[in-house]
């Protein structure tokens, strides 16, 4: 039945009118004495019908209509819904109806489905049942399908690398956890790395805690697509272990290597300029002396002279010994040195142990996001 699925217009306030003028077979327009009430065309095409109930009845389909009250039907195709072209006379009458074409579309619409959950789908310019598919498999888009559809099943591991196949899904049930990893897996792109207070990983994720994932490269095809180069060994995933580390934007050390350390041992070159101040013991000292006396006897003698006078009555020579006279000297000075024991100041107790340079931390695990 040609034109069956096409979008109509309609007016349910359609008042029905009559020809302004007679029509002639092949004519494109209808024209007609009042047509406001009618679809414009806007919606669809719409149809009116001729003469109805006599041996010249015919339908027409109408685009659009133009002219002051919409006195200008302007035909798509005369003949129409299973009726014949003819001639109609001036005054003949003018109705907006309903066509077969539409009551079989919407009765086919719903009698096209005999199972539950088929679904009805167009193939050219037809409608046509699609029939529901098995337990727990889903509608996807196949454009070497006729409609266009297919029923399908997928696979866990697929859908979290955005492939879809034919294999079933991982325990036959869509579950809401699963569901949400998918969601997931769209939101979080692999190769993101977040801190988990969790003892293993999240699905989908892996911890970094130094293990070697064997066939990485199958398994994991976008993780594996932008890790560094050094950790892939073959097609298996060497990750990097965390524990004890801290993540650090890239600079120092290339993208994806650990470096550095927890503890450090100071060496002298890593000490700025300075100065030790000395303060030997005192080097004053105090010495006393009393003084001391050296005495010596002195005899004295007296060459012979003459002793005489007229005072002293008498006169002659003598040799005499003086008394013995005592010389007193005292002497006090002294001179000292003083000699003062060499020192050394010491290396003090140093052993060059390695000093922590930890941060007060959050001891947590590390994982990154593998599909």
């Amino acid at each position: 039945m040609a034109d069956e699925y096409i979008l109509k217009d309609y007016a349910g306030g359609a008042e029905a009118t009559t020809l302004a003028s007679g029509f002639t077979i092949g004519a494109l327009t209808l024209t007609v004495a009042n047509g406001s009430s009618y679809p414009t065309g806007t919606g669809g095409p719409f149809v009116v019908v001729v003469d109805r109930g006599l041996a010249s009845e015919e339908k027409f389909l109408i685009d659009t209509t133009s002219g002051t009250n919409g006195v200008t039907f302007n035909i798509q195709q005369a003949g129409y819904d299973g009726t014949t072209p003819a001639n109609h006379a001036v005054g003949a009458t003018v109705e907006h109806c309903i066509d077969a074409y539409s009551i079989e579309q919407a009765n086919r619409y719903v009698n096209l489905q005999t199972t539950k959950g088929d679904l009805i789908v167009h193939t050219g310019s037809t409608t046509a049942r699609h029939a529901v598919g098995a337990t727990n498999t889903v509608l996807v888009a196949d454009s070497a399908q006729t409609n266009g559809i297919k029923w399908s099943t997928i696979v866990a591991a697929n859908i979290a690398n955005d492939a879809v196949t034919t294999t079933k899904i991982l325990d036959s049930n869509v579950t809401l956890n699963k569901l949400s990893d998918v969601v997931q897996n769209l939101l979080v792109p692999a190769g993101t790395i977040v801190a988990t207070i969790k003892s293993t990983a999240n699905n989908g994720w892996l911890l970094l805690d130094g293990s070697t994932v064997t066939n990485a490269q199958s398994l994991y095809p976008n993780l594996w697509a932008v890790v560094p180069a050094a950790w892939q060994s073959g097609t298996s995933l060497v990750l990097p272990n965390m524990a004890n580390r801290m993540l650090e934007g890239i600079g120092l050390t290339a993208l994806g290597t650990t470096g550095g350390s927890n503890t450090v041992v100071i060496s002298e070159s890593n000490l700025p300029p300075h100065t030790h101040t000395v303060n030997p013991p005192s080097t004053a000292v105090s010495i006393t002396d009393p003084g001391h006396t050296h005495t010596a006897a002195i005899t004295i003698r007296t060459s012979a002279g003459t002793f005489g006078g007229a005072a002293s009555g008498h006169g002659g020579t003598a040799t005499t010994d003086a008394a013995a006279a005592t010389v007193s000297t005292q002497t006090t000075g002294i001179t000292a040195s003083v000699d003062i024991a060499s020192f050394s100041s010491g290396n003090g107790a140093g052993t060059s142990a390695a000093m922590t340079v930890t941060n007060a931390h959050l001891a947590v695990n590390f994982q990154i996001k593998a599909h």
